[in-house]
């Protein structure tokens, strides 16, 4: 494996922006929900909730985080990830351990043992949060998380192995569930064990099964820059083979075509994240202002903070219940016979930050 040292800083860069959009999903929308959302909350055909940003190109996806959750109305109160698109992921790691262990520290976290580390830079105390957001995600853009290293996302695979030299592979939960649902189960009774193997024999949902983590083996590092990862349409993605060559810190070229970040494992909510060239290509068209697109690439330049160009949908909201919990709050809000029910409902949600106004869009971020 080739050392590498995480860089304090990400350099400003006079780089044109990048262009983004951002769907907010809602795969199990009903054609009612559906309606309701788009009729109240200014969603999509689709019940989904967009926004389209450029932002600086040296900007890193844990800036970025940051800007997500100002675009869409959380508080940062919650468990985050970036994770590549499900085909990218099996593409470059096999779903095996060996593999993904020789990207850790390259594309993917370690294994976390400190999130206080991982989260090194939560510092909000009180105060306007959306000012403290704004620092967040305006360059330069500092990275401060020393376990993202690659030396030290590597030791932490080393003493895994010192610590695990094999593994009795227990069948999942699933199984064990299937196995004994219906019957009488023996006071004690435990999982089944598969197989022993070392652990770099092993597929990662055999480790998952065996072991109890921290944190994901399909997080991704968010010192990387999201240009370093994330390509268009028409660009060639980078191989395993690629990856393991690095000796400069940088990666040949980008992995994945689709970013999906997850917020809130809870209420599971989903953003998928994809790049583009031209606003052409951009899934909505209605109302985009190209002349503001124009302003806002200079926005962008000069105060290296990203800039909303477009959007369709409001606000959600934390601990909601995600997109499906969304959908109800919004009917009791707007439909509920009952006035005092309506008031409650609409009092919480303007607590938790929720705003049904319409804002400009240099305003968004």
């Amino acid at each position: 494996m080739n050392q590498k040292v995480t860089q304090p800083t990400q350099p400003l860069s006079s780089e044109p922006p990048l262009l983004l959009h951002l769907e907010l999903t809602n795969p199990w929308s009903s054609p009612a929900a559906t309606r309701l959302l788009m009729q109240h909350a200014d969603a999509t055909k689709r019940g989904t909730i967009t926004r389209d940003l450029l932002i600086p190109a040296e900007m890193t996806l844990h800036q970025l985080h940051y800007a997500v959750q100002r675009l869409f109305g959380w508080q940062n109160s919650h468990l985050r990830a970036f994770r590549l698109d499900e085909k990218d992921y099996e593409r470059l790691t096999d779903l095996r351990f060996r593999e993904w262990a020789q990207l850790a520290g390259v594309l993917f976290r370690g294994i976390v043992t400190d999130l206080n580390e991982q989260f090194w830079d939560d510092d909000y105390t009180g105060g306007n949060m959306k000012s403290w957001l704004r620092k967040k995600y305006t360059g330069p853009f500092v990275n401060g998380n020393r376990s993202e290293d690659f030396i030290n996302a590597q030791d932490s695979i080393t003493e895994l192995l010192a610590r695990f030299p094999v593994i009795d592979v227990l069948e999942s939960f699933h199984d064990f569930y299937e196995r004994t649902k219906g019957l009488t189960a023996l006071p004690g009774e435990k999982p089944k064990i598969i197989r022993t193997a070392p652990p770099l024999d092993l597929s990662i949902a055999e480790l998952e099964s065996t072991i109890s983590f921290d944190s994901g083996f399909d997080e991704l590092l968010e010192r990387l820059a999201v240009k370093t990862i994330l390509g268009t349409r028409n660009q060639r993605l980078a191989e395993f083979d690629e990856l393991t060559q690095i000796f400069d810190d940088e990666i040949p070229r980008p992995v994945t075509k689709k970013l999906i970040y997850n917020y809130d494992f809870g209420d599971n909510w989903i953003v998928e994240i994809t790049r583009h060239t031209t606003t052409k290509t951009l899934p909505e068209q209605d109302g985009l202002d190209e002349y503001w697109v124009t302003e806002a690439a200079a926005i962008v330049t000069a105060k290296h903070q990203p800039v909303c160009i477009q959007k369709k949908g409001g606000y959600v909201m934390d601990d909601v219940g995600g997109m499906g919990g969304f959908a109800e709050l919004i009917n009791t809000i707007y439909q509920s016979p009952d006035p005092a029910e309506r008031q409650e409902c609409r009092s919480w949600a303007t607590a938790m930050g929720w705003s049904n106004r319409k804002i400009e869009l240099a305003k968004m971020l």
